[in-house]
C-alpha cells in the first residue's frame, strides 16, 4: 500500500529545478568566509531519495528526523565540532546543512555508513563536499553502489532505465516506514495540503 503519498504537494520539474538551485547557493553561502572567521572544512547536505512527484509531507518529514537524529548523535558519538546547522523545510524536500570541523573523507565514511546500515538509511542521501561543489563519492571510498529497494541491483542503473513503476517504488517505501516508524492513527493537520 502507498498510502502515504496520497498526501502532500506534488512537485514539478521547475519545482526540483528551483530546489536545486536553492540548495548549490546555500552551499555556496555556507562556504564563504568571513573576515577574522576560520572556514570549516566540510559540509553535509542532507535530503531524501524519495522518487516519484511527492517529495515531502507529514510522514516523509518523520524520515527525515531519524535521519537527522542518527547523524547529529553519530557526530557526538565521534566528539566532531558542528561549526553551524541549517534547515530548510519545504513541499520540494527537507535540506539539513552542517558545517563540521572534520576531515571530509571521515565525515563521508561516516554518513555512507548511516546510509547503509540503518533501516531507513536506504531514504537518507548525505552529500559531503570538502569545498564548494567538491563532493565526495561513496565509490571513491571504496564503498559499492546503493542497492534498489526493490530488486537490489544498483539503484542509479534501476532508476536510470526506469525499471521499476513510480507506484511499485512508492509501496515499497511505504512499507518500509510503517515497519521503522510507529505511525499513530491520526497524525496532527497535513502542513503541506
Amino acid at each position: 500500500m502507498n498510502d502515504l503519498f496520497t498526501e502532500g504537494i506534488p512537485q514539478t520539474i521547475q519545482n526540483m529545478a528551483d530546489l536545486r538551485d536553492t540548495r548549490r547557493l546555500q552551499q555556496a553561502k555556507l562556504f564563504q568566509s568571513e573576515p577574522g572567521e576560520q572556514l570549516s572544512r566540510t559540509l553535509v547536505m542532507f535530503s531524501l531519495v524519495i522518487p516519484g512527484p511527492i517529495k515531502n509531507n507529514r510522514f516523509l518529514e518523520l524520515v527525515f528526523n531519524c535521519g537527522y537524529q542518527a547523524f547529529s548523535a553519530a557526530l557526538k558519538t565521534e566528539d566532531i565540532r558542528i561549526s553551524s546547522y541549517r534547515e530548510d523545510r519545504r513541499p520540494a524536500g527537507a535540506t539539513a546543512y552542517w558545517m563540521l570541523d572534520a576531515d571530509a573523507v571521515r565525515i563521508k565514511q561516516l554518513s555512507t555508513a548511516l546510509e547503509r546500515t540503518e533501516p531507513l538509511g536506504v531514504l537518507w542521501d548525505f552529500d559531503v563536499f570538502s569545498g564548494f561543489e567538491q563532493k565526495l563519492s561513496a565509490a571513491e571510498l571504496g564503498f559499492p553502489p546503493r542497492s534498489c529497494l526493490i530488486c537490489g541491483n544498483a539503484a542509479k542503473l534501476c532508476a536510470r532505465n526506469r525499471t521499476h513503476s513510480v507506484s511499485d517504488l512508492q509501496r515499497t517505501i511505504s512499507s518500509l516506514i510503517r515497519q521503522r516508524i510507529p505511525l499513530p492513527e491520526q497524525l496532527s493537520e497535513n502542513r503541506y495540503d
